[in-house]
């Protein structure tokens, strides 16, 4: 089973990088596992540009994209079982991180602020044909009145206000008909828990219906 795993910008700086890689680095010996990489501050950059220079949507939109593959080699040389691809073809038979600039530049994917690396982690997902994503955040996973959910719908997601994940992430998994998992890349062993028992703390994204 194919398994792809989204790692946030917001962890390019955190003491626990190195030990998430380490754990999915070990996983890929067991599993199939395609890694994406977030933005973090590199795409903090790119919006001041786009601020600064007043570029289009367009543009920024694929600086943003870039700068995910500037984290991705780091993420390369803290993975060395991984290999490093950019062809969706390769990422299906493969352990890779995957650099998306070349496949997602012409997608179908909106060029704006409101796509994520989330949706696009989500889009690679489904274009190779996986049915599952995990997003390793700094937070636990999507709350509810204080309260951690460990379960929501696409439906209910896209109801709540919430700022965890984008706003066009539930469209995609629900026409790719992707489960999604949250997780928080404070606690590296989650990731292990739920590729070997389909369970851990985190926050599971369903499609309506699915139990």
């Amino acid at each position: 089973m194919t398994t792809v795993i989204k790692i946030g910008g917001s962890l390019q700086f955190s003491s626990n990088l190195e030990k998430i890689c380490k754990t999915i680095d070990k996983l890929s010996k067991k599993h199939h596992l395609v890694v994406i990489p977030g933005g973090g501050r590199f795409s903090d950059l790119v919006r001041d540009l786009e601020n600064e220079h007043d570029l289009s949507g367009e543009t920024a939109h694929l600086m943003a994209i870039k700068s995910m593959e500037v984290y991705g080699i780091t993420l390369n040389e803290l993975m060395p079982e991984l290999q490093q691809a950019e062809n969706l073809e390769i990422a299906k038979n493969r352990n890779v991180v995957l650099f998306p600039y070349k496949e997602v530049r012409e997608c179908e994917l909106e060029s704006s602020w409101e796509v994520t690396s989330d949706s696009i982690a989500a889009w690679i997902c489904g274009e190779i044909g996986c049915d599952r994503l995990v997003l390793i955040k700094s937070v636990d996973g999507i709350r509810k009145s204080g309260r951690l959910l460990s379960s929501i719908g696409t439906g209910d997601l896209e109801e709540i206000g919430q700022s965890v994940v984008d706003s066009k992430l539930s469209g995609i998994l629900k026409k790719y008909e992707i489960s999604c998992w949250i997780l928080n890349g404070g606690y590296p062993e989650r990731i292990r828990e739920l590729l070997k028992s389909q369970e851990t703390k985190g926050t599971k994204i369903s499609l309506e219906g699915e139990h």
